[in-house]
């Protein structure tokens, strides 16, 4: 798990560095509804948005524990 995590968050560093501009346009998107309530923009940065890259990491990662394997072939399985 730990190596899940840190994978994760050098991802993150690689795309934080190769896309800082297109990285800073989308928060302004996602956050532009909530420039005049600083509050509920604190809530949306600080429990919302988390929660919701959590639960997709979360998400993921079962489903790639979860996966059966594919059933190779070898040529004893040949008619």
């Amino acid at each position: 798990w730990i190596l899940v995590v840190s994978a994760t968050k050098g991802y993150m560093l690689i795309l934080m560095i190769t896309f800082p501009r297109q990285l800073v346009g989308l928060a302004a998107f996602v956050l532009e509804p909530f420039m005049t309530k600083p509050d509920l923009k604190l809530v949306v940065v600080m429990i919302l948005i988390p929660v919701l890259l959590n639960s997709f990491q979360l998400w993921m990662v079962d489903s790639f524990i979860k996966r059966k394997p594919k059933k190779r072939r070898s040529r004893l399985d040949r008619p």
